[in-house]
């Protein structure tokens, strides 16, 4: 988030071949744990930021990634994080759960939170994605937008598969089309 700068932003606004499309990172919302992480910031600094870019960008398409699990993360601070995801309202989200690594600073760090807490949390989280992430895409119906065709689909010749300018290839999934006039 420490590199999205107003004068990205205007860049990114600016110029109408440029795909409005921000993959911003969080990992958290709770400050405690974003500096138990070595980060900084936290759900109100990144809520004016989130806030600021869609002002500068309309249309614009954000998607992050989150840690559930870290060590210390609190019920608490937890808490913080869904509460973020919900006022945020991403395009897309990424939840990873915590895995300790000998390699990993981390690795050291006291407060290790057990893995089916950590899983059970990312179910948590994802879950309140799915309901914001529904919402948008019924918002979408009826609409009509950009998608680059990429062919036939994998699962079945009665469709076409495709990308919005808002969907990363093999991260936010596909668009499925049924009726396509450059198909053969």
């Amino acid at each position: 988030p420490n590199k999205i700068t107003p004068r990205l932003l205007d860049a990114i606004a600016g110029r109408p071949a440029l795909v409005k499309y921000i993959d911003m990172p969080l990992q958290h919302a709770s400050a405690r744990v974003l500096r138990r992480m070595k980060r900084g910031g936290s759900g109100d600094i990144f809520l004016k930021l989130i806030d600021r870019i869609r002002r500068t960008i309309p249309g614009v398409s954000i998607r992050t990634s989150f840690i559930t699990g870290f060590p210390g993360e609190t019920e608490e601070d937890f808490d913080e994080l869904l509460q973020f995801v919900d006022a945020a309202r991403f395009d897309n989200v990424g939840v990873f759960t915590y895995s300790d690594e000998d390699t990993s600073a981390s690795y050291k760090l006291d407060g290790k939170v057990n893995g089916r807490t950590a899983q059970a949390r990312k179910r948590r989280l994802m879950a309140i994605q799915r309901k914001i992430a529904r919402a948008r895409n019924r918002a979408l119906v009826g609409s009509e937008v950009s998608v680059l065709v990429e062919g036939p689909s994998p699962e079945t010749d009665l469709l076409w598969q495709g990308r919005m300018p808002t969907q990363a290839p093999e991260i936010d999934g596909v668009t499925l089309i049924n009726d396509y006039e450059g198909a053969e």
